[in-house]
Parts: C-alpha cells; structure tokens; sequence
C-alpha cells in the first residue's frame, strides 16, 4: 500500500511539473525581398499589456531562442533598423513554438527632401539619426521607453530593471547633448523633449572603449551638462 502511494505521489508530482515547466520560442528572422538572413533583428517578448518580458537579437543565421518563458499569453515583437516590424500573438502558451520564415518588408519614406527608414532613420557614415515618430513618443513614459519602441539593432533592453545591454556585454555610453551622462538621467527625460537619438554603433577611439554610443538630442540644451564637459 506504501508502495502505490508513493507511486501515485511520483505520478503526480511529474504530472504537475509537466503542467507548469518553461517553453521556448525560436524562429528564424529574413529578409522579405531576397529571403536572406536578418542579423541583428530585435526579438522582444511581452505580455498582453505590453509588459516586458524578455528580449534577443537573431544571430548571423537570423536565428533567435527565448527560453525559461513561463506559459501564459503574449505578444512577440520582431523589429530591425528600416524595415517594417511584425507582431505576433501568442495566447495560451504552453507548449516550445517554432517560427521560421519570419519576413521583414522594407520601410521607407521621405521626409523633407531626405530618404529615412523605419522610425525616420537616416544613416550618416559615423551614426544613425533616428527620430521618433507621435506614436511612440506617445506610447512611451521616458527616455529609455523611449529607446524601447525604437528598437535599434544589438539593444537588448529591460524596462522592468532599468538595464541597457550588449549581446556581448560591451559597453554603451550614454550622453545628452553631446555630454556623458548616467542611466538615471535618460530615465528622467520626458519623451516629448527628445529630438531625436544619434546611435553610434562603431564610434572609434574618441569614445574611449564603447562599443555603442547613444547620444539623446533634446529642446533643453542645457540637460546633461555643459557641452564642455570632456569625453
């Protein structure tokens, strides 16, 4: 009688973890106009209510993997730099879904005389300016939701702890104005004040060791510090 019972705790208790264990989202991200891979995409996962949950980018294959994701419903965001981003729903998740074959079309339109992408993107051959559009600016509350909706490619950023990353844990500068500033002041920036985001993703040796610079170009010249403040 021991025996069954215990059987029957066993049986019970792998019933339950099969019920309750993490899935996995992968997928692979490409090009719509060519079929080739996209690095670099952005992957984000969040809830329903647009809560953040975890994000990747695709590696050179344009592959992607979110893992430990709890069951539930949710949205999957797929973004990268000048092309149009595609929202997926995911309600009632329990089980690992793989998505291959995720096409990106390209964006574009002008503006003023100059060709831009996407979040009107323009490239310049030391930065991408990026300038944000009504909606996002709208659906952001500061700085670094703000960064959020742009997003731009090799960004992995978590709302939730405040955290700005690098796949590889490089480092990113942050600066408004042209002056070095800290996390806490992106966050205290109203989205309405930003121009627009310079993103430097090869910013050379004046930088110092940064692998990615964010420079947040604002109406109030003054945030940040003086512009005389050194690099």
């Amino acid at each position: 009688m021991r025996r069954m019972i215990g059987m029957i705790m066993l049986l019970f208790s792998v019933v339950v973890m099969g019920l309750t264990q993490s899935v996995e989202i992968k997928g692979i991200v490409k090009e719509a106009k060519n079929g080739e891979a996209l690095e670099f995409a952005n992957v984000i996962l969040q809830t329903t209510d647009s809560v953040f949950i975890s994000g990747i980018t695709t590696d050179e294959r344009g592959r992607f993997s979110l893992n430990q994701i709890q069951p539930g419903n949710y949205l999957l965001v797929v973004s990268s730099m000048g092309y149009e981003s595609q929202c997926f729903t995911l309600n009632g998740l329990n089980r690992p879904v793989t998505l291959e074959d995720i096409l990106l079309e390209d964006s574009s339109m002008a503006l003023e005389g100059v060709t831009v992408t996407a979040s009107n993107q323009t490239s310049r051959s030391d930065k991408k300016i990026v300038f944000p559009t009504d909606r996002q600016i709208e659906a952001s509350t500061n700085g670094l939701n703000l960064l959020q909706q742009l997003m731009l490619p090799k960004l992995q950023i978590n709302p939730l702890f405040n955290e700005i990353a690098l796949p590889g844990g490089g480092e990113i500068q942050l600066r408004i104005n042209g002056a070095k500033v800290e996390l806490q002041e992106i966050l205290a920036l109203q989205p309405a004040e930003i121009i627009r985001i310079e993103y430097h993703d090869n910013p050379g040796l004046r930088y110092g060791n940064a692998e990615v610079v964010l420079d947040y170009i604002v109406h109030r010249p003054e945030t940040g510090g003086g512009a005389s403040e050194s690099i």
